[in-house]
């Protein structure tokens, strides 16, 4: 009880203001990054430091450890998307994210059904969430994101049993009585805008329209491949349609080879939307930029985000011909979703500039390309239209699927060629429905 009372006062140390966020999964563990983050990964928190702090303090009724593990809670929820997914597009460790948690933690139910007397919010986040890994589990194993099945991907054992193991804690426990009626969370409110400083996140709420925009620059030593950054659209999701955009690592590497899977023979790429410029040896991109500037304006009625930096490899070298830079702005409006995106470079280019936007679509979605300006693809409950104002219009669609393991979708990869110097704007919208 001595070493447990010593370990959790200690965790306590390790909460961020002013988000109360936990932070230390990073070396040096107090370390800043350049631009002042913290070392955070969403996932191993909601899945094990918060659930072993709420066991700690339920056990021992440390009324302390109880007060900041119920606020750090409340600040974590703020990232639980409204299908009971996890957005962790930003975290340090997103290498082990799946759309429902984390790949080799235990489960967020300890400590929100534990928990739940204190606020009825964190019930409603365990039921979510149970009811995604649901949606991902079949023939009784837990896969590692919601399109792994239809894809072809095999599950890995490692998520079923960590996550039977939490939620056996949660029955053990006795705590999970029915709840009265189903209560709204954070992200179902289109509150504007929320931004948060320890890991140069912000988050748009904007109509029926949700959106993660980062500029987070903690690079763990000796990693290539990792989390996105440059003012990157890392997150867009619909309250009817569901996940519309997503990021994944900048460059699928195994950091931890035991605790990730490899790639099937099948096509994948980065799904981050981004400005992209491919040569014969290197791939250039705009989420790699640690340096970039981004630039956030909540309006009425819309959130308005514009980010500036350089083409990088993953690796962050630039182009050796000569600096690429480029200028993307995201606005969120009620109706629609805008992205311009532009380009500076020297003459001499002999590589490919484009910009490109994988769509988050099921193998089995309808697409249509009814002219070289615009795409539809049928979702359940509506369809997404994506245009361009791009003298070219979109390139052909491909016949096949792309897909990435983190965090486990089938996307349409739209491209649009770019010219240096030329802006391009693209515009998402959704009709329900009726």
């Amino acid at each position: 009880l001595d070493r447990a009372r010593t370990l959790a006062h200690t965790c306590l140390g390790y909460i961020s203001r002013p988000n109360h966020l936990i932070y230390g999964e990073g070396h040096p563990i107090r370390k800043l990054s350049p631009k002042g983050f913290r070392p955070v990964d969403l996932g191993y928190n909601v899945e094990e430091s918060l659930p072993g702090l709420a066991l700690y303090a339920t056990l021992t009724a440390d009324q302390e450890v109880l007060e900041h593990t119920i606020t750090a809670m409340r600040s974590h929820m703020e990232f639980m998307l409204p299908d009971g997914g996890w957005d962790n597009s930003w975290g340090c460790r997103n290498y082990k994210w799946t759309w429902w948690g984390s790949r080799t933690s235990d489960g967020c139910h300890p400590a929100y059904i534990l928990l739940a007397k204190y606020d009825p919010r964190f019930r409603e986040i365990a039921q979510r969430n149970v009811e995604m890994m649901a949606a991902c589990t079949q023939n009784g194993l837990l896969y590692g994101g919601p399109d792994y099945f239809i894809h072809g991907d095999l599950p890995c054992l490692h998520h079923a049993f960590t996550h039977a193991k939490a939620l056996t804690t949660v029955l053990d426990h006795d705590e999970h009585p029915e709840p009265e009626a189903r209560v709204s969370l954070p992200r179902d409110e289109p509150y504007g805008l929320k931004s948060f400083p320890e890991v140069g996140t912000h988050l748009a709420a904007v109509g029926p329209w949700r959106a993660t925009v980062t500029e987070y620059d903690w690079k763990e030593p000796g990693e290539e491949g990792g989390h996105v950054t440059g003012g990157s659209l890392s997150l867009l999701f619909h309250q009817k349609l569901g996940p519309i955009l997503t990021a994944s690592m900048t460059e699928y590497e195994l950091i931890e080879a035991p605790n990730q899977q490899g790639f099937i023979d099948a096509p994948h790429m980065p799904l981050t939307p981004r400005v992209e410029y491919v040569t014969r040896a290197e791939t250039y991109t705009s989420f790699s930029d640690f340096q970039a500037v981004l630039k956030v304006t909540h309006l009425r009625n819309e959130v308005l985000f514009d980010a500036q930096g350089r083409l990088l490899s993953a690796s962050h070298v630039p182009v050796p011909t000569g600096a690429v830079r480029y200028h993307m702005t995201y606005r969120v409006t009620e109706s629609l979703v805008q992205i311009h995106a532009s380009a500076t470079a020297p003459p001499a280019l002999a590589g490919k500039l484009q910009f490109v936007l994988p769509v988050i679509s099921r193998s089995d979605e309808h697409v249509e390309q009814g002219d070289l300006a615009s795409i539809r693809v049928s979702k359940p409950k509506g369809s997404l239209i994506v245009r361009t104002s791009a003298p070219g219009g979109f390139e052909t669609l491909p016949k096949e699927r792309t897909f990435n393991l983190i965090p486990g979708f089938e996307c349409l990869p739209v491209i649009v060629p770019m010219r240096p110097g030329e802006e391009i704007h693209v515009e998402l919208e959704v009709v329900l429905t009726s």
